[in-house]
């Protein structure tokens, strides 16, 4: 904006700020007027959202060891999770796996050894944060397929 216009001076609405640069402080719409020395002006507006709701997304295949590291690791993506917990079970409940950390994947492995190619279970506790800073709590399960 400020390229193309040059602006030389800013009009920030509702809170009346004339500083060139903003920190949004409340929820709403805020409008922008730019003006020149020449007389040109320019006015926008932006809604301002109370933070994003949370989002957690779940592969349902991994493939450790392959030497295209595609995929190496199982590890679930999420935005604005405050709590987290990640359980592995083989197909006879056995834990293979745990976790607190989202940032954390699990490897294929079990006790530093190479799991079988298979399917195994996950278990997904966590806390979300959503759009109004609520938190929401849910659990998630279901099949990972390892591929080797």
């Amino acid at each position: 904006l400020n390229t193309l216009l040059q602006g030389t001076n800013y009009l920030w609405e509702p809170s009346n700020t004339t500083s060139s640069q903003y920190v949004a402080t409340d929820t709403g719409k805020i409008y922008l007027t730019v003006s020149t020395n020449n007389g040109c002006s320019f006015k926008d507006s932006v809604n301002i959202q109370d933070g994003c709701p949370y989002t957690l997304f779940i592969p349902n295949a991994f493939t450790p060891n392959k030497k295209d590291d595609y995929n190496p690791i199982f590890k679930p993506i999420g935005t604005n999770i405050i709590k987290f917990n990640m359980k592995i079970f083989n197909k006879w409940g056995g834990l293979l796996f745990e976790t607190n950390d989202i940032n954390n994947g699990w490897d294929g492995k079990y006790k530093d050894e190479d799991v079988p190619a298979g399917v195994y279970f996950y278990l997904i506790s966590f806390t979300g944060k959503t759009k109004k800073g609520i938190l929401n709590k849910g659990n998630e399960k279901g099949t990972i397929t390892l591929i080797r």
